[in-house]
């Protein structure tokens, strides 16, 4: 079964405390957010004390190692949405081949499963705007666009750099070179890094909601999708706040 491949334990024990598995995810998290942490002070005595590198320099180094740690631990998040919720979850792990998915093919699975499971009860209607109505089909394409476009960009890069590509990125062959990604790469900042990380404090929240209450989720869709769309507005006049800041500190 596909649920015996991901691990995830799909019972409560006797005592009705957290199982296992979920526990072990929220110690995976714990330890991806100390990295987190200790990577930001580590970036501020960086640049107070480096003398060899530049600030560009060393912005680029750190929003690579960013951006990896937060991608793991939105992985860390969708196991701990299915583990955490497993009374709802249940079926979709049971009906899904999550080992065979991408990161981004297993958000946009989830996304799937729970608008039809939501608002039809059933998983033979085709989410369109006609079985949908116009509000809700909105909802799901914004989410769906979101998913597959800004998730999967920051997913792309984070593999590259995972697969040794820091510098130049490859092609699946190996034997050309991907400029897009490669100039993506190159010009990764902690402006780009403000927008992952509104993707991952943003988007498992509001899966939940999904996952669990269609009536919360409907109340609350806009806060979350605002958030994330209204990073992207800011980070331009954020970055240069935080960078003039810097320097007046420095």
């Amino acid at each position: 079964m596909a649920a015996a491949q991901l691990g995830v334990s799909l019972k409560k024990n006797e005592t009705g405390h957290m199982d296992d598995n979920f526990k072990h995810w929220r110690k995976n998290k714990r330890q991806i957010k100390m990295a987190i942490d200790y990577l930001n002070r580590m970036h501020v005595d960086s640049l107070r004390n480096e003398q060899k590198l530049n600030e560009l320099t060393l912005d680029n180094v750190y929003s690579k190692i960013q951006l990896m740690l937060w991608m793991s631990q939105l992985e860390v998040d969708f196991n701990l949405l299915l583990s955490e919720n497993d009374h709802f979850t249940n079926s979709f792990i049971e009906n899904t081949d999550i080992e065979r998915l991408s990161t981004v093919e297993k958000w946009s699975a989830l996304n799937d499963y729970f608008f039809k499971e939501q608002y039809f009860g059933r998983q033979d209607r085709e989410l369109i705007e006609l079985n949908l109505g116009l509000t809700n089909f909105s909802r799901y394409s914004a989410i769906h666009g979101f998913i597959n476009s800004n998730l999967k960009e920051f997913i792309e890069m984070r593999n590259k750099l995972a697969h040794g590509q820091w510098a130049v990125s490859f092609a699946r062959s190996g034997n050309e070179k991907n400029q897009t990604i490669t100039t993506s790469i190159w010009k990764l900042s902690k402006k780009e890094i403000m927008l992952v990380k509104s993707v991952c404090k943003n988007l498992p929240p509001l899966m939940k909601l999904l996952i669990t209450s269609k009536t919360t989720f409907e109340r609350d869709i806009d806060r979350y999708m605002h958030k994330i769309e209204k990073a992207h507005f800011d980070a331009d006049s954020k970055y240069e706040w935080i960078k003039k800041k810097a320097n007046k500190h420095f």
